[in-house]
């Protein structure tokens, strides 16, 4: 299982100088195209590992596009922390948020899915949905071997991503109670359709869109991001 997710890696190697360039000029995107929107309809964007908040424009501009106001985590930088780190900080957000009392849809890649299921069990009452793109729910492979290997994860904290970490497994046991999406790209070696199981969830897959990170940028993948997000605006959601 591990050989056949490390093959479809090669898939991620067409998506690799998009992400390059997006982490120089994605900020751009967020100052000028994503400004704006309901204050009290709040798209909170969150990144994947290694995965900054540029990273992430396409998708912040899906829900600008269907009248949400954006936001993000702040510093993300690469996003290397440790996955309960990152929940820590996203339940500082969400405070923030619960108390300007926003409706807020969570839009995650990655690593950032696992966290966003995470805040939507914690803050049901202020969550409305919860948008999973390329969710290792159930961790990853990869992680649990690249996570043993020293000089590869030094710097990293794959720990947390890892099929065995307590901490995954105790988020796993909470389930939100908001409408979830799930969108999972064809031949995602990063995040397998296998590990992103999810009982009671509307599961959208790509037809075109091929490898974890084509998700945050195939024209495909935004077009069911647009859909989703006028779907979960419509009153009564």
């Amino acid at each position: 299982a591990v050989l056949r997710d490390c093959a479809k890696v090669r898939h991620e190697i067409p998506y690799l100088p998009t992400w390059c360039v997006m982490k120089i000029v994605g900020g751009v995107l967020w100052r000028v195209g994503c400004t704006g929107g309901d204050a009290k309809t709040v798209a909170l964007i969150l990144p994947g590992f290694c995965e900054g908040t540029n990273e992430t424009a396409f998708l912040a501009l899906a829900f600008h596009d269907a009248g949400y106001r954006v936001d993000s985590l702040d510093r993300m930088g690469w996003n290397t922390m440790s996955l309960r780190r990152m929940v820590r900080r996203g339940i500082q957000r969400m405070r923030a948020l619960r108390d300007a009392k926003a409706r807020v849809v969570i839009v995650a890649h990655s690593k950032g899915a696992v966290c966003a299921k995470a805040l939507a069990a914690f803050f049901p009452e202020t969550v409305s949905g919860i948008v999973l793109l390329g969710a290792p729910l159930r961790g990853s492979r990869l992680a649990d071997v690249f996570g043993r290997i020293p000089f590869l994860s030094r710097g990293l904290d794959l720990t947390d991503l890892m099929t065995t970490s307590p901490f995954l497994l105790a988020l796993a046991r909470r389930k939100p109670r908001c409408p979830v999406y799930v969108v999972n790209a064809i031949g995602d070696g990063l995040a397998s359709t296998d590990r992103c199981r999810l009982t009671g969830v509307r599961r959208v897959r790509m037809r075109n869109t091929r490898g974890h990170l084509a998700l945050l940028f195939s024209p495909e993948a935004r077009k069911k991001l647009r859909a989703i997000a006028h779907h979960l605006r419509r009153p009564g959601r």
